[in-house]
């Protein structure tokens, strides 16, 4: 389990690392005329969201993960408390982008407030996908897993929406962690309770689109950063190349739009399927902050 654990911060932190170059590019031919098929880094071009980047390097979103795996393996598990320390830490000199959840919570901050009211009402994934690093390091607690994995999501994005979200991500990994294959672990964890999120339609909306090319289904999914739409695509993601991590998050970043989120979503959860062994070794090597990640995977 140790090391599909270890697979599953790894493919999440690599999807965020892919898809840098063309993040938030909503146009797949463009993508495909500009860069060819994306299966290595690129550096963002200037002008772009990124702008500023190297090859290698993280999004925003991947940023706070890995600043939530540093804070995860030198406390032993998770305190809130320094996770919004050296969440605000990052943010204080911090060169690339600041989205609008990111900027709101930084407000709250500002004016006093404690960690668990200063999120925003952000409805977009990002807030749900860095859970990665808790579900390593609390898998054999599943109670201090999803209190952990509630307040993450909600210092910054305090919406139904990704509370769900991150719910059900870590809801299905455990499963996987636990023998099950991808698409059963996420129907099963769809059918939990999730108040007024509609978590079962958005997890039907992505399977019923798996006989579609990549491209085509998140099109028709929805390509932008909402919950509902990159939830559902990376449920496409997972189910279509449940066996083929390089793939679904090659495919995911060839698709456009927010595919950081969509590709931290479906690497957590193949990862945790399918084991070290599946990412591919120059992609490892390729992450800028490759040393930290792995002297924290280590100490967890």
């Amino acid at each position: 389990m140790k090391n599909k654990c270890k697979a599953s911060v790894l493919a999440s932190l690599i999807g965020d690392a892919l898809s840098l170059g063309v993040h938030w590019e909503y146009d797949p031919e463009h993508i495909m005329r500009t860069h060819g098929r994306v299966n290595t880094y690129l550096e963002p071009e200037s002008g772009s969201y990124h702008s500023g980047k190297k090859a290698g390097d993280l999004t925003h979103i991947g940023d706070q993960t890995l600043v939530l795996l540093n804070s995860v393996s030198q406390n032993g598990g998770f305190s809130l408390e320094d996770f919004a320390g050296r969440w605000q830490k990052l943010f204080k000199s911090y060169s690339g982008y600041l989205d609008k959840a990111t900027r709101k919570t930084l407000e709250h901050f500002s004016q006093g407030s404690d960690p668990a009211a200063a999120g925003s009402d952000s409805m977009e994934l990002a807030g749900a996908v860095r859970i990665a690093p808790l579900i390593c390091a609390l898998k054999y607690d599943p109670g201090a897993l999803f209190r952990a994995v509630r307040e993450q999501t909600i210092m910054t994005h305090n919406h139904p929406a990704p509370l769900a979200a991150a719910h059900f991500l870590g809801r299905t990994v455990l499963n996987v962690l636990q023998g099950q294959e991808p698409v059963p672990a996420m129907q099963e964890a769809a059918n939990e309770d999730y108040g007024a999120a509609p978590v079962a339609q958005w997890v039907r909306m992505g399977l019923d689109t798996v006989d579609k090319k990549t491209v085509t289904a998140i099109t028709r999914l929805g390509q932008a950063c909402g919950t509902a739409n990159a939830l559902s695509g990376a449920v496409h993601l997972i189910a279509k190349y449940s066996d083929d991590l390089s793939t679904c998050l090659v495919e995911c970043v060839m698709a456009g739009g927010d595919s950081a989120s969509r590709a931290m979503a479906a690497g957590m959860v193949l990862g945790a399927y399918l084991g070290t062994e599946y990412i591919p070794e120059m992609w490892i090597n390729g992450l800028r902050a490759k040393d930290r990640i792995m002297q924290s995977l280590e100490a967890l």
